[in-house]
């Protein structure tokens, strides 16, 4: 798992910008571009709340394993939304 920035404003401002990057690739047309960023937001946002979640002593075995499994699911999402985007001509 890659590492998450431990504050939230940087949290946030990672949150953002990958915002921007799905505002301006919609509104150039780049649909698929603009569904991997924000699956990559969502990717992002649930690697938090596992990063959060492992610190907690008291974070259920069940939590965490559906945790990691939205993080596999996401991820690989993003593969198959980058190899869409590279078919389109998008990116």
């Amino acid at each position: 798992m890659a590492e998450v920035p431990q504050t939230a404003e940087d949290r946030s401002a990672v949150r953002n910008g990958l915002l921007r990057q799905a505002k301006a690739a919609g509104a150039a047309g780049r649909h698929v571009e603009a569904e991997r960023v924000l699956l990559e937001y969502f990717n992002f946002s649930v690697r938090c709340q596992l990063a959060d979640a492992l610190l907690d002593q008291n974070t259920a075995p069940e939590e965490l394993a559906s945790l990691q499994e939205a993080v596999r699911t996401s991820e690989a999402g993003l593969k198959t939304l980058a190899a869409a985007a590279a078919a389109a001509g998008e990116r």
